[in-house]
């Protein structure tokens, strides 16, 4: 119920925002990317899908290289939620080369949780998926990036445990608390 609740706040916290910024500007665009992952993170896949596509070709044509990123990060989330393997795997493609290409190591652990999703999913490959997953959290933990070294271990700790390997799935969802 509460996370929940406080998700669907967080959206239309964004809504709202987006909806006093002046359109096409960094500030919009920003607000854009995050109204897109708020959406996601409820659900509303249709709305979220529209919401980051205009913000990843707004952004590209502004040249904010670290929102258009981010957009298609989200992007290819949804995709694979929709079990659009093809789609999500270009999306991530793309994505990895301009996180390297603009040095945002922020942007390349997104990209790498993402990308070890899909190996797992659609691939089949876990183990791989898995040593990749760590290799990222490693990175978050060296940013000192506190959100997204939880949600690395968040990963993790649900990877393991659709393996059945619960002893150490509890390792890494203990470190999240």
């Amino acid at each position: 119920g509460g996370r929940r609740e406080g998700l669907r706040e967080a959206e239309r916290f964004y809504a709202r925002a987006l909806a006093l910024a002046a359109p096409g500007t960094d500030a919009a665009l920003e607000l854009g990317l995050r109204h897109g992952r708020a959406l996601l993170a409820i659900t509303d896949l249709r709305r979220a899908t529209e919401e980051l596509l205009a913000t990843r070709d707004a952004s590209a044509a502004a040249g904010l290289d670290a929102v258009r990123c981010g957009a298609i990060v989200a992007l290819a989330n949804i995709y694979g939620k929709q079990g659009r393997a093809a789609d999500a795997q270009a999306l991530l493609d793309e994505a990895q080369a301009l996180a390297e290409a603009i040095g945002d190591r922020e942007l390349q652990v997104r990209t790498a949780y993402e990308l070890s999703r899909t190996r797992a999913w659609f691939e089949g490959a876990a183990d791989q998926a898995l040593d990749e997953l760590r290799a990222a959290v490693r990175l978050a933990e060296a940013l000192s990036n506190r959100e997204l070294t939880i949600e690395g271990h968040m990963r993790v700790g649900t990877m393991l445990f659709n393996a059945g390997r619960l002893e150490q799935a509890d390792e890494h969802l203990a470190l999240c608390t």
